[in-house]
């Protein structure tokens, strides 16, 4: 009985003892990821509504085609959501059909 009795008190103490955990600690590396994906969302939010989540822009792009060729360049910056300066380049040849 005294063996029943001490295991029942030495189990309730180790459980109250167990009940003072703080299981609501975060470490570091979760509050970097909570961190990161409260960034992203804010970011997709702004592009809901439409606000500007970036203020230049560059494209970079090639063409070929069957009668020639070319290259193209393109930078933006955006003045307000709706307004953006654009400068584009291309440069591109193409054959004459004669000369074929």
């Amino acid at each position: 009985m005294k063996k029943i009795v001490s295991l029942l008190l030495a189990c309730i103490v180790v459980g109250s003892a167990m009940a003072q955990d703080n299981p609501g600690r975060v470490s570091r590396k979760e509050n970097k990821k909570a961190a990161k994906k409260e960034r992203i969302n804010s970011l997709l939010r702004q592009e809901e509504e439409g606000e500007m989540i970036f203020n230049k822009h560059s494209i970079f792009g090639v063409k070929l085609a069957t009668d020639g060729y070319g290259i193209s360049y393109e930078t933006g910056r955006f003045k307000t959501p709706r307004k953006v300066f654009l400068l584009q380049f291309e440069l591109s040849e193409k054959k004459h059909p004669n000369s074929v």
